[in-house]
């Protein structure tokens, strides 16, 4: 048996395991192979969909499901299953539509399993689209969106950002909002959030709760820190995210996550 049997580490993507070129350092490559090797389950809680998430090709080493789309499901790389769906109601239609009435500088990314369609366009999303890969549908209307949706993403511009989340939240209340960066501002079904997720992932592996760890840097990231064993948090967080840590990590650019293997380390082999 290895020291990390039964352990399960959860990681945030940019700003946390990705350093500030999306690279993964050599030292945090080691330490993961060494946690892996010693029985540990290693994977990554992003907000990307599945399919703007290839752990092969972007080097990221995962050997258990991943928690992708903020927590909407649970993804395994290596067997395609699918499973902890959640999918957003369609009363969602008529928020969207209040927001490009309202917000005409926001463009709405309406994120389906295997469709992105797009309301509206803005720079943000140009970017975003190209950055991922996108081949968007571009529709006129919500209710042209039609297979069910896993999340809608808001690019918002700075300037609006916090007036929309306002809005959203006084005026649409129902849903789960969060912000996966100051210009992405996400709709998610109720109850849908990395928190969740991470306890349903250590469920379906049969580990214990207190022996789940997780690593974020962003809001979207809160949930899955409040329910860790420990918060770990790089130094280079949202100050909401630092003020719940209960371990600050180097920053994202200096193996974050090879300094926590390390202190869980240390953490096991007192307990054997």
């Amino acid at each position: 048996m290895g020291i990390f049997d039964g352990v399960l580490l959860l990681t945030d993507l940019d700003g946390t395991m990705l350093d500030d070129n999306k690279q993964i350092g050599a030292k945090t490559r080691e330490a993961v192979a060494y946690f892996q090797a010693e029985g540990g389950k290693f994977s990554a809680a992003t907000g990307r969909l599945h399919r703007f998430f290839r752990p092969l090709e972007q080097g990221v080493p995962l050997n258990c499901p991943a928690v992708v789309c903020n927590g909407g499901y649970l993804y395994d790389y290596t067997t395609g299953e699918v499973f902890g769906m959640h999918t957003v109601s369609r009363d969602a239609e008529a928020v969207v539509e209040a927001v490009a009435e309202r917000f005409p500088e926001v463009c709405a990314e309406i994120n389906s399993f295997g469709t992105t369609y797009v309301r509206g366009w803005n720079e943000i999303s140009a970017h975003h689209i190209s950055i991922m890969k996108l081949d968007p549908v571009h529709v006129s209307h919500a209710s042209e969106a039609v297979e069910d949706w896993s999340k809608v993403l808001f690019t918002v511009p700075v300037s609006s950002a916090e007036a929309l989340a306002t809005y959203l939240r006084e005026n649409h209340p129902g849903y789960y909002y969060t912000f996966s960066t100051p210009e992405y501002f996400e709709l998610m079904p109720p109850g849908a959030n990395k928190g969740s997720a991470a306890l349903e992932l250590a469920e379906h592996l049969g580990i214990r709760r207190e022996d789940v760890y997780c690593a974020g840097d962003h809001l979207n990231d809160l949930d899955m820190l409040r329910v860790s064993a420990c918060a770990y948090v790089p130094a280079n967080a949202r100050p909401e995210a630092l003020a719940i840590a209960g371990h600050v990590l180097p920053d994202n650019n200096h193996d974050p996550i090879a300094a926590l293997i390390e202190d869980l380390e240390t953490k096991y082999r007192a307990r054997a």
